[in-house]
């Protein structure tokens, strides 16, 4: 019994999250600066809700290697949207934290992809809205209980 829920659960998620991505993909290019890619806006989202972030942090989150972390790192840094700020505590560590020019963008990215959702769901009944809401809040939960802490 519990096998076939596991892979009911299984499917469900090899379905759900590529629409799911698909879908925030389309909204981000109607969203977003086309200059800057879904990386480094993932880096800046990341930045605004956590504060400062070891460099390591966000390449996990971002599943990406060192070298493309330091490229992109780089690239956010000439951008003057965030700053590398050591550790005071563990000199090998290097922290990021956001610009207010990079606190800027991250807040206008963020109200246009809310902007760009709202006009998606516009058309749903109160109960629909509800319902995905509830389903929302479940999944986030599970995914945090079930998922690999990375900050």
């Amino acid at each position: 019994m519990k096998e076939s829920k596991l892979d009911a659960v299984a499917e469900g998620i090899l379905k759900v999250f590529p629409e799911i991505v698909r879908y925030f993909f389309q909204l981000r290019d109607e969203a977003s600066d086309s200059s800057y890619t879904y990386q480094d806006y993932v880096t800046l989202h990341v930045l605004e809700e956590f504060g400062k972030v070891p460099i390591s942090a966000v390449g996990k989150i971002l599943l990406i290697s060192k070298s493309r972390m330091t490229a992109l790192v780089d690239k956010l840094i000439e951008a003057k949207l965030i700053e590398r700020i050591p550790d005071y505590e563990d000199r090998r560590i290097i922290n990021l934290e956001l610009t207010s020019k990079g606190k800027e963008l991250a807040l206008n990215n963020r109200r246009n992809l809310k902007i760009g959702i709202s006009k998606r769901f516009v058309n749903l009944s109160e109960d629909e809205m509800e319902q995905f809401i509830h389903s929302m809040t479940v999944m986030q939960k599970l995914m945090t209980k079930t998922g690999e802490k990375t900050l």
